[in-house]
């Protein structure tokens, strides 16, 4: 009987070791499986943050390279064109400008509105013009493309005066309060009364991209403008330059 009972005790012991040494062998099992799952994620996860970067370096070395051809050919184009230089007013010293010879002067009617027949220089039309290279200064965003685009102020072309208008406000735009942009009102204030309304309304744009109490001045007078785009335009730059400093 003894024997029995001691042979019974034996076997639930030898069970329960069994079924401890399983639960261990099995824990083990699971600890390796997770390690090596992780070590998986590890590495699949290193692999994809590797790929991304290598995608982001090589779409930031193409954007750098376009950027850097743009760059290049805007400067390639203000150097190909011939120098000039403005003074505070805006007022053009060449030589090939001053020896134009202009019938009539320039007027404004008491009402600040443009007089009909205010003359564009006509000798002016023998500088090159060329919307697609105003455009180009105008999109570099260069203050050193403001000499060159004062040239163009002058010449008989419609279009050409308003681009240069334009090409002076987006450079206005992205230099801010740059002593070279200041220099542009005087440019901008006279295409502001030039006899093409369109050319007006593109100087008045740009005109409220400089914060400037000047600006102020040549918005105030483009107000009394016989044209409704001008005024409107105006108004528009007057409220724009209302909430930013003033130099």
């Amino acid at each position: 009987m003894l024997d029995i009972r001691s042979l019974e005790i034996r076997i639930v012991v030898a069970v329960i070791v069994g079924l401890a040494m399983g639960a261990v062998v099995a824990y083990l099992g699971l600890r390796r499986k997770f390690k090596q799952e992780k070590a998986r994620l590890r590495q699949q996860f290193q692999q994809v943050t590797e790929e991304n970067e290598r995608i982001f370096q090589d779409r930031l070395q193409s954007s750098m390279t376009v950027l850097q051809t743009e760059h290049e050919q805007a400067l390639q184009a203000i150097q190909k064109a011939p120098p000039a230089s403005i003074d505070s007013s805006g007022i053009v010293h060449d030589q090939s400008l001053m020896t134009i010879s202009v019938d009539g002067h320039h007027e404004e009617s008491t009402d600040g509105a443009p007089v009909a027949g205010n003359p564009v220089v006509e000798g002016a039309s023998k500088i090159p013009s060329s919307l697609v290279q105003v455009e180009a200064w105008g999109n570099s965003g260069l203050v050193s493309a403001i000499p060159s685009l004062s040239r163009y102020a002058l010449t008989a072309d419609q279009k050409t005066r308003q681009q240069v208008a334009v090409a002076l406000g987006k450079i206005a735009n992205r230099a801010g309060l740059r002593s070279e942009v200041q220099t542009s009102l005087g440019i901008l204030a006279k295409l502001s009364r030039d006899p093409e309304i369109a050319v007006r309304c593109a100087a008045v744009e740009a005109i409220a991209q400089i914060p400037s109490s000047r600006s102020i001045g040549l918005l105030n007078q483009a107000l009394r403008d016989s044209a409704g785009e001008v005024v409107q335009n105006a108004s528009k730059g007057l409220t724009r330059l209302k909430n930013v400093k003033l130099t």
